[in-house]
């Protein structure tokens, strides 16, 4: 945990670097939020389950996803985890499965899915594995804008702060249940490398993304931050690059001078490549969601640095201690308001600058990312 603060860490700055983890302040700088009506950091919860809790035992659910992006399947998987979880804890272990286009990665999440591959669509099944056949399940949704951030104050004056989005998810499904659920933090799922541990000094960058005219830090840049981490550091350095662009043409041209692979956004290969970095460095997109709910063999995970332009940095994160973000000063009014660009219909053109990605220093992206990752 970052640890309390009680001055005002929603300040704008030009540029934020802020690291990961659970969020306390003082009650009178919380941002915009709804507030949970019990102390749960007090270990409280709700009062007693409510109906849709023995519905949910008795007939199992339904949780659909449709055609949403990569990176909201991936945070909404606490979804998952918490109608799991809240099965459990009725005495109905459940029996999940994925019907999607993701199947080939669902195979490696560390919750066991019967996989049913399609190529539109995604619907996430859970049966009680009591139950011999579905019987009016219970339909959830996972729609990211339907969630707030939610303020857990405390009696004494500190407010925990529930940005992430799996949280998200994961305390509206508590309070649907009326069930105290047992994660306290960052409620995600995590999916299996091969990679017994990290290679030293293995540097991944995530290139690709979602929103290339808008959310693409570039390779140029990237590039920058490979020379910065190296002259910082005085090591020899690897580097990997996922990207979505020709890739024979970024071998020859752009990262010549560095020791450097390329490689394809696929997600599953992409799963080892994660396994073997000490760091990853990326666009906010969902492969760095990916990174960041990566677990090599001994249970470890790549310490992961996302950069945000035009998203909030709190909101669109996965909420594991070692998933950091640098974020614009647009990012960081969307992270205050609990706004969205696409939902809210925000023109981020009118902030100018404050939204530009290239605001972000390499130089200064580099220092960050080493010191997050203990290398100096």
């Amino acid at each position: 945990m970052r640890g309390l603060c009680r001055d005002d860490p929603w300040r704008l700055q030009p540029v934020l670097f802020q690291q990961g983890g659970p969020v306390a302040v003082a009650s009178e700088n919380a941002p915009l939020g709804r507030r949970l009506p019990y102390h749960r950091s007090a270990g409280e919860g709700p009062a007693q389950p409510t109906p849709l809790a023995a519905k949910l035992a008795g007939h199992g659910w339904t949780l659909g996803l449709g055609d949403q992006g990569f990176g909201d399947l991936l945070l909404a998987l606490a979804h998952v985890r918490a109608l799991v979880e809240a099965n459990e804890i009725m005495g109905t272990p459940t029996e999940l499965c994925y019907a999607g286009p993701r199947a080939r990665l669902l195979a490696r999440c560390r919750f066991p899915f019967t996989i049913e591959p399609r190529e539109n669509g995604t619907v996430i099944r859970g049966r009680p594995i009591r139950t011999r056949a579905w019987s009016k399940p219970v339909a959830f949704i996972a729609a990211p804008e339907r969630v707030p951030q939610w303020l857990d104050v405390t009696t004494n004056g500190i407010t925990h702060v529930h940005s992430a989005l799996p949280m998200r998810y994961y305390l509206a499904v508590e309070q649907h249940l009326g069930l105290r659920l047992p994660a306290e933090t960052a409620a995600v799922l995590l999916f299996l490398s091969n990679v017994p541990r990290a290679d030293p000094f293995h540097v991944v960058f995530v290139t690709a993304s979602s929103l290339p005219s808008r959310k693409d830090f570039g390779i140029a840049r990237f590039v920058a931050v490979g020379r910065a981490l190296t002259d910082l550091s005085g090591r020899a350095m690897k580097f990997t690059f996922i990207t979505a662009s020709d890739l024979p043409l970024i071998r020859r041209r752009d990262i010549r001078d560095l020791e450097a692979d390329v490689q394809g956004p696929d997600a599953v290969d992409c799963l080892d490549v994660f396994g073997s970095a000490e760091l990853v460095i990326g666009n906010d997109t969902g492969l760095t969601h990916l990174a960041a709910l990566t677990a090599r063999e001994d249970g470890s995970s790549p310490t992961v640095v996302a950069l945000y332009s035009r998203h909030s940095h709190t909101k669109w994160i996965t909420g594991v201690h070692y998933h950091h973000a640098v974020a614009t000063r647009f990012s960081q009014m969307l992270a205050v308001a609990d706004a969205s660009p696409s939902f809210d219909n925000l023109d981020q053109s009118a902030w100018g600058q404050a939204s530009d990605i290239t605001v972000l220093v390499p130089d200064a992206i580099a220092e960050f990312a080493g010191q997050c990752v203990s290398w100096w």
